[in-house]
């Protein structure tokens, strides 16, 4: 975890954006951007992602081990970055990730950690389209009809659906919902892309 966040934050000084060790400080984010707090929010998106690609190929090893430090990820963001609505939009999504990854961890099989997983998908979708996120890819939400009766949402980086819920049973069950290119600049933009 340690030699990611330094390398997110060479990739960050490279482009002249502020660096993640000399934040100590700094006021909360007000006005609807949050470049501080989308680089703190980075390492949760990894963990979330790798876990969806590992469900999406059967893997339960992969994903629970995924989600092995995501609590410790959570804890680890400076909630004091983000004031008033933001600040309760990232406490919510908190509790459920800590709920999620306890979950994960407990899970003996596919069906548990996809049901934690999609605890997760939740905070995370709800996480990008307030915050956002840094990096090159754009991230994309897939809605399944057909996931735990009911349907259920995720995030991938990729337009081709590849479902967590499933598997390789019915990899392709979902639409593109929308996309959320990365936020590099001074402005949170929301959802771009497509509505499907």
């Amino acid at each position: 975890v340690t030699n990611g966040n330094f390398n997110i934050d060479s990739a960050l000084q490279i482009r002249a954006m502020p660096s993640m060790m000399s934040m100590e400080g700094e006021s909360p984010e007000e006005g609807g951007d949050f470049p501080t707090f989308r680089i703190a929010l980075a390492p949760i998106y990894e963990s979330y992602l790798n876990a969806q690609s590992h469900l999406a190929m059967d893997q339960f090893d992969g994903a629970q081990k995924a989600f092995m430090h995501l609590e410790h990820l959570v804890d680890g963001v400076d909630m004091t970055l983000v004031e008033g609505d933001a600040h309760d939009a990232w406490m919510s999504a908190n509790r459920q990730l800590k709920n999620a990854a306890r979950q994960m961890q407990e899970a003996t099989g596919l069906e548990a950690a996809r049901r934690a997983f999609e605890l997760s998908s939740n905070a995370v979708i709800a996480l990008e389209k307030r915050f956002g996120h840094i990096g090159e890819k754009t991230f994309v939400e897939i809605f399944c009809p057909m996931a735990f009766d009911r349907g259920a949402s995720w995030l991938q980086t990729s337009t081709n659906v590849l479902n967590p819920y499933f598997g390789e049973r019915m990899i392709d069950c979902g639409s593109v919902s929308s996309e959320y290119a990365p936020n590099e600049g001074t402005r949170a933009t929301g959802p771009s892309g497509h509505q499907h």
